[in-house]
């Protein structure tokens, strides 16, 4: 019966996406528009003009925007590029196309990853053909991925290249596994805290490895961008940091972005939601309190884990989750990364449709607070590394279920 109710509002969602992404209009139901993959087509437009070094100028982006969109949008009124340099150069192809057939054609190439990376690991996790289509769909049609599909964000090259790495660890390449993590930097505080977790549980080799894929690919595409440029993104990302801790805009004009807080699916967006994003004291104080409490279980249990030797499924759930719900800029796109999930969750659960139907209503939480501002995902993701963390710490090794 669940599984049932997982489909119907999986396949409403896809009827949705279809007919915004494919037939340009959007339902009166959904609570906003959906205009991310603006941004980066406004990149990739400036990139093929040879105006790179304009992709953070907001009186760039606006004027262009405005050719495509005659009226504001978004919540500074147009949509701001923020991912580093080298993307642009990356999505520069898109612009050969106009909008509306570039933003399809973006969709179906991300849909091709998103369903071949959950079919690899339907198959890691040993999962019989004749349910490969139903786990398929159950994970692929959840809000997550419908909403990194319906903005256009890069959400789903992150899993992408995450599950590269999965496919190097197994084959026992390390530094290859590194490298991989490296498209982690189109995100660089999700790229930092899994640089800090790889230290921590001495995977050196992976950790370096991380490092050296954002810095070859940042080297390669430099006579594009220019050192400026680059350096004008690091000012730009501590401008954005900035913004978070002074409300987003709430409280005054923000400086780089501003944005609800209250959508994201950190532990910042929970304490928002309670309190008010004009609260930022006593938000950004309890976030910090609550964030260093999830690092140190995540330090004790990995720690312990890789001395008993255990079975690395409850340290990638483990660190997984910690390094999402830190993260300040946790909208329900970049939740795709969940779907990495996927083996440790058959393990841990110790039946492949159980933890798959598990994995399922993870992310089907986060369809949840989009409608009510809940913030059940938070909730459930914060219960589950604070459970496993202590059923490790109490055994001293990888719990039996």
């Amino acid at each position: 019966m669940w599984v049932a109710v997982l489909l119907v509002i999986g396949f409403a969602l896809l009827a949705a996406l279809i007919i915004e992404v494919v037939f340009g209009r959007s339902l009166a139901w959904m609570p906003s528009a959906h205009h991310d993959f603006l941004a980066f087509y406004t990149a990739a437009h400036l990139t093929m003009q040879g105006l790179i070094a304009h992709i953070y100028d907001p009186l760039a982006q606006t004027a262009y925007q405005r050719q495509v969109i005659n009226h504001p949008i978004g919540a500074a009124g147009y949509m701001p590029y923020l991912t580093p340099p080298f993307v642009a150069i990356m999505l520069a192809p898109l612009a050969l196309f106009r909008e509306p057939l570039s933003r399809v054609i973006w969709l179906v190439v991300n849909a091709a990853i998103f369903l071949s990376a959950a079919v690899y690991l339907l198959r890691v996790a040993l999962v019989p053909r004749k349910t490969l289509f139903l786990a398929a769909a159950l994970i692929a049609t959840t809000f997550p991925a419908y909403q990194a599909l319906v903005e256009g964000q890069v959400s789903i090259l992150l899993l992408a290249g995450c599950v590269l790495a999965f496919a190097f660890y197994r084959s026992k390449n390390a530094t290859w596994a590194g490298v991989a993590l490296g498209v982690l930097w189109l995100k660089p505080q999700l790229a930092l805290v899994a640089f800090a977790q790889l230290l921590w549980i001495r995977q050196f080799k992976a950790a370096w490895g991380l490092v050296a894929g954002g810095a070859a690919v940042t080297l390669i595409c430099l006579p594009l961008t220019g050192l400026s440029l680059n350096m004008q993104y690091l000012s730009f990302l501590s401008s954005v940091a900035s913004d978070h801790l002074q409300g987003a805009g709430a409280l005054h004009p923000a400086v780089a972005w501003s944005g609800a807080l209250g959508l994201t699916e950190g532990v910042n967006g929970f304490f928002v939601s309670l309190l008010g994003q004009k609260a930022t004291l006593p938000v950004n104080a309890l976030t910090l309190v609550f964030d260093a409490g999830l690092i140190v279980l995540f330090m004790l249990s990995a720690r312990r884990l890789v001395q008993n030797k255990a079975d690395p499924s409850y340290i990638i759930l483990i660190s997984v989750l910690t390094a999402l719900l830190v993260d300040p800029h946790l909208y329900a796109q970049d939740l795709v990364l969940l779907v990495i999930l996927l083996p440790a969750a058959v393990t841990i659960t110790r039946g492949r449709m159980s933890g798959i139907l598990a994995l399922a209503t993870l992310l089907a939480t986060t369809t949840v607070d989009q409608l009510t501002g809940v913030h059940l995902f938070t909730l459930v993701a914060f219960f589950l590394v604070v459970l496993e963390s202590f059923r490790v710490g109490l055994r001293g090794r990888a719990p039996d279920y």
